[in-house]
Formats: C-alpha cells, structure tokens, sequence
C-alpha cells in the first residue's frame, strides 16, 4: 500500500485495510475504546472522520488487547495510561518516524490494573515495578503533600491509597497471579509495514 506512505491522516477504509479487518469490526474498535479522532470528527452520513496516525497505533492496540481478551473498560484504560505517560511519549510509541521496542505488562490486583514497561526504547527507570493508574509512582510527593508542617493532614481514603502504591511498588511478574503482556513495537511495526 505505498499510496499510505506520505499520509498523514487515515479514513475507515484505510483502517480496514492496514489492520485487515471488516467494517463492523473498525466500528466496533472505533467507537468502543474511548479513540477519538485527533484530525476531524465528523457527524452525520457522507463524510468520513480522519484519523491520524496515533489513532491508527490505538486502534491497533486495542484490536490485539481485545482478541486476547482484555474488556473495552481495560482497554480504555491502558490507552489513557499510554497516553498520559512520559515514558511512553518518549519512546515514541505514537511517532511515525521512529520504530520501537516496547512491552507493557498488564495486572489487575484487588480490583486496580497495575502496568509495567519494559523493552530498550524505554530507559531502565522506567522498568521497575509496576505504575498503578495513570503513571503515578511518586510514593514521596504525596507523603509530603500529606503533611503541613510537622502535622499530617487526614485526607479521606489517603491510607488506601498508599497501600495500593506500596503494592505497586512491591508487585512484580514472579508475585502476580496473571498478567498480560502486549508487544506495542510488534505492533507497531505491523501497522508500518502496511504503510
């Protein structure tokens, strides 16, 4: 498909083509996982949405995530995760220029999806232990947000809190019951070869 090479903006047909998939399935990924069209959004019938090329990488990982099994809510939430993380950003998993060796593991523990990165583009800070929500890991700043002065400040659900970043600090693949790992430069570099 070398037509695709200078595109910087795809339409359904060009989903469906790149990822090899039917029209029903581009709906149902489209409008399921909470991907909204970073070009145009489009109402009513005859026009198309355009879609850039960071949707067409979400699209393609929630297509994976979802043919093994991870529910449109997990879905949802490990590409707000993905989208709001640093590291993520900085390995270029978005970047159309740039191909990448990236991994991310994913746990659900007592009831919170836990995420760990790993593979070269991702510096080795950045690999250890699991980030509960989205990103955040800084067990410090909110210890000393916590406190003014000398005196701590009772902040509702503040002590669950820290037991879930403690336990994702304390978690790792060896601990963890089930974990699913998907292969985001894998996938990516399928998406580009189609390109």
């Amino acid at each position: 498909m070398p037509y695709l090479k200078k595109q910087n903006s795809f339409q359904a047909k060009d989903i469906q083509k790149i990822l090899g998939i039917p029209r029903q399935r581009y709906e149902y990924l489209s409008g399921k996982f909470g991907i909204t069209p970073e070009i145009e959004t489009v109402e009513g019938t005859g026009h198309a949405h355009s879609w850039s090329f960071k949707n067409l990488i979400e699209i393609s990982i929630a297509n994976a995530a979802n043919k093994i099994g991870m529910t449109p809510a997990g879905i949802r939430h490990l590409l707000s995760f993905m989208n709001s993380s640093i590291d993520c950003t900085v390995a270029g998993i978005f970047n159309s220029d740039k191909q990448v060796d990236a991994l991310i593991y994913c746990v659900q523990f007592q009831n919170l999806k836990y995420y760990q990165l790993d593979g070269g583009s991702f510096p080795d800070e950045s690999k250890k232990g699991f980030i509960i929500c989205k990103g955040f890991d800084g067990y410090e700043s909110i210890e000393a947000i916590r406190k003014i002065g000398d005196k701590p400040i009772q902040i509702p659900g503040f002590e669950n809190l820290l037991e879930h970043i403690n336990t994702a600090h304390s978690l790792t693949r060896d601990t963890a019951e089930a974990y699913i790992v998907l292969n985001i430069g894998r996938i990516k570099k399928n998406v580009m070869s189609c390109l």
